[in-house]
């Protein structure tokens, strides 16, 4: 067996540093240009991969992507590096992990072939460097439009997936969702123009969403009017890392015939199957498919929530596969749009259903929903004007954990929060990013595990040297090295968890090193899997994920 050697690195000291978090949050794009697209995720680790559209010439935007580490020093240079140095238009950015501390960036290119829009693809290492090439690599090129790039996940083999409705038969009424991998090199492995979820043509296909699913393949849902059978409605398909269809080749339908749906979400369960929730007449809806495609409610789900009014529906699957929803209610109590919250176990059951709300004021949108620990959860709020972005984290157990208004992510006062977001910081906090107005740069903020976040203007908060935790091999198959740097390392001590958070080992490092040997506390061989190596340093935790094959 062939090992790849791999080292993941946490954070870098490249010397690209701007400040630490400041009050109000940092601006990450360049200045006095026009800004849009915004996307982000988690590194990983504990940073944020962040994009957007820019337009530094006021005309034919371009991709630029930022990497933030947990203490809100730019990886990269101050603005963000092009994913790609091209003169025409580049729209929509996604993002997915390339697995070697890298990212992967997809959009949409206006007008390189022509007046055709094609989607293009970048892979960047975790030191910003473009590794295809200065141009991208084409995933999709042909007549028509491409633009309605929808989702893109990570294979975990270094390259990832992708999905878009295709306008090329858009003259014959048909629009299809395609799906196209791409490997580490940027090269496609499926049909040349994609592959199709469905062979079925005359309607249109729109909104896909693509979902990794925890048997190594992929889910993709997606809207669907096709006129006879079953009829309109949401549909999905799985299909294998090959591009082999799983399930029914027309797709299987998660709900049909409905009224109306709105606010759709999805997620993957630990089955290998798929959540659905949606806010219809009457109120909210849930559906779930098996790993074999097999719906659990029918064709129209169940109604879980019968409320009317419901608004800004946040919805994830918890790591037991539960699925945690939260969302806004127009109710007098004593505001007018208060946040209510519910959970369903494995089986649909709501569980924590209250008919008080979480937060009690008038929200103005919902805009994020990550999960700390089991039972709690964070969200973003937006509540526009000069209150602006505000955080909450909140228990089933034990309720509101942060303060009763809100932690303010951005500064009060001032004009914020166009098209906000968050993203999970991996140790019980959140990063969030936004526009400071419609075109206007871009700030990102972090909230801490324990709610706090820099709330005083020019906070003198002494920035320390980051510390750059490495791991390899990785994965490993007899024992891994644990090495760490960027500070003047002694004798520490590092703990080893598994995926579920129980402690395997705890191993002292020696001037900043140390090993491994895939044993527990009582020396004997633990199974291969999923582990995270962590430290204490200072107030500081650092974390990392490595892989142990037997």
């Amino acid at each position: 067996m062939r090992w790849k050697f791999v080292a993941l690195i946490i954070f870098i000291t490249a010397g690209y540093a701007s400040a630490q978090w400041e009050y109000g949050g940092i601006q990450i794009s360049g200045d006095n240009y026009f800004t849009g697209d915004l996307t982000a995720i988690s590194d990983g680790n504990t940073g944020i991969f962040a994009a957007w559209r820019y337009y530094p010439q006021q005309f034919d935007p371009d991709i630029y992507v930022q990497h933030l580490d947990s203490a809100g020093y730019e990886l990269w240079p101050h603005g963000g590096v092009p994913a790609v140095i091209e003169p025409h238009g580049q729209y929509g950015p996604r993002l997915a992990l390339d697995g070697c501390g890298g990212v992967i960036i997809a959009w949409f290119d206006i007008g390189r072939n022509g007046a055709d829009y094609d989607i293009y693809a970048q892979r960047m290492n975790v030191g910003g460097q473009r590794l295809w090439g200065d141009s991208g690599r084409a995933v999709v090129v042909r007549d028509g439009h491409q633009m309605l790039l929808s989702d893109i996940v990570a294979d975990d083999q270094g390259g990832a997936l992708l999905t878009w409705a295709d306008e090329f038969w858009a003259y014959t009424d048909t629009m299809p969702v395609m799906v196209q991998r791409i490997d580490s090199t940027g090269n496609v492995l499926f049909c040349e123009y994609g592959m199709g979820v469905t062979p079925l043509q005359g309607f249109r296909q729109h909104s896909p969403s693509l979902l990794g699913s925890s048997d190594g393949n992929f889910i993709v849902c997606w809207g669907d009017d096709r006129p006879d059978g079953a009829g309109p409605g949401i549909y999905a398909q799985k299909f294998s890392a090959l591009g082999e269809i799983l399930w029914d080749s027309n797709g299987v339908p998660v709900v049909v015939n409905s009224a109306s749906y709105g606010n759709l979400k999805f997620g993957a369960t630990s089955w290998g199957g798929l959540y659905c929730v949606w806010v219809s007449s009457g109120g909210i809806y849930f559906q779930w498919l098996d790993a074999l495609g097999r719906t659990g409610y029918g064709l129209g789900g169940i109604l879980k929530v019968e409320e009317t009014s419901v608004s800004s529906l946040q919805f994830i699957v918890d790591a037991d596969s539960g699925a945690l929803a939260v969302w806004l209610h127009d109710v007098p109590y004593p505001q007018q749009y208060a946040a209510y919250a519910s959970f369903l176990d494995t089986t649909g059951t709501l569980l924590h259903w209250y008919n008080l709300p979480i937060v009690a004021t008038d929200i103005g949108t919902i805009f994020s929903l990550t999960q700390t620990n089991s039972g709690e959860f964070e969200f973003g709020a937006n509540y526009g004007g000069s209150i602006g972005l505000r955080a909450y984290k909140y228990s089933f157990a034990l309720g509101l954990l942060w303060e009763e208004h809100g932690v303010p992510i951005s500064c009060i006062g001032c004009f914020s929060g166009y098209r906000p977001l968050g993203v999970s910081d991996m140790l019980g906090g959140s990063f969030f990013a936004w526009h400071t107005g419609e075109g206007y740069p871009i700030k990102a903020n972090r909230v801490y595990p324990d709610g706090w976040v820099v709330d005083v203007v020019n906070d003198d908060v002494t920035k320390p040297e980051r510390l750059a935790l490495f791991a390899y091999p990785n994965p490993f198959n007899s024992s891994v090295i644990i090495e760490m740097a960027g500070r003047n390392m002694g004798n520490n001590d590092i703990e080893i968890f598994d995926i579920r958070g129980a402690l395997v080992k705890r191993i002292r490092a020696e001037n900043g090193k140390a090993v491994w040997h895939a044993i527990d506390q009582r020396d004997r061989s633990v199974r291969s899997g999923i582990y995270f190596v962590r430290i204490h340093e200072h107030e500081e935790v650092m974390s990392l994920k490595v892989i142990y094959i037997k």
